[in-house]
C-alpha cells in the first residue's frame, strides 16, 4: 500500500435534525460511555479499508453506476456490540433499498450478508440488552464515500464524494 493510501468506507450521513434526535435520545437513555460526536454519526454501508488513488477511482466509478431509490429508514432499536463496547441504534426491519445499496457498494472480497444497519451512538459502553426505542425516522436521499485517516490509522472523517438517490 502506498504512503498516500486512505481508509475508506461508504456511509449514510443523517441530516442535522436527525443527528440531533439521535444524540438527544442517546443522552436521554443515560447510556454510560463516550457518546459519538454529532458530526461523526453515520451508518456504515460498506467498510473498504486502505485504498490508493486507483482503487479510490474504481470505488467512485462503481458508486456512480448505482441506481437506487431514496428510501425511509426508521431507527427503532437499541443494541450493543460487546467486543468493541459500542451501543447502537438500528432498525428492526431494514428496508430492501438499504440492503441492496449496501450489497452494491461492498467490495467483492467482503461477505456483506453480515451487514447490520446501525448508527453507533456510544463507545466504551457497558453491555445491554437489545430493546425498542422511540422511533427516529430518516429519509435517505444520498450516500457518501468517506475517508478516515491514512492507511491503517483511523482519523478524522472527510467526505470525498456524494451520490444522490433517485
Amino acid at each position: 500500500m502506498t504512503a498516500g493510501a486512505q481508509r475508506l468506507f461508504f456511509a449514510l450521513w443523517p441530516p442535522r435534525d436527525v443527528a440531533r434526535r439521535i444524540a438527544t435520545q442517546a443522552d436521554a437513555l443515560g447510556i454510560g460511555g463516550r457518546r459519538v460526536a454529532l458530526p461523526r454519526l453515520h451508518m456504515t454501508l460498506a467498510f473498504v479499508g486502505a485504498c490508493d488513488s486507483a482503487q479510490t477511482d474504481a470505488l467512485r466509478d462503481n458508486a456512480a453506476s448505482i441506481r437506487a431509490p431514496a428510501f425511509d429508514l426508521v431507527l427503532d432499536q437499541l443494541g450493543h456490540f460487546a467486543r468493541p463496547g459500542i451501543t447502537w441504534f438500528g432498525c428492526t426491519t431494514a428496508p430492501d433499498p438499504l440492503l441492496a445499496l449496501a450489497a452494491g457498494l461492498a467490495p467483492a472480497d467482503v461477505d456483506n450478508r453480515a451487514f447490520r444497519p446501525h448508527v453507533s451512538v456510544v463507545h466504551d459502553s457497558v453491555p445491554m440488552a437489545t430493546r425498542l426505542i422511540d422511533p427516529i425516522a430518516w429519509r435517505v436521499t444520498a450516500f457518501a464515500l468517506i475517508a478516515s485517516g491514512q492507511a491503517t490509522v483511523a482519523g478524522a472523517y472527510r467526505e470525498l464524494d456524494r451520490w444522490a438517490l433517485a
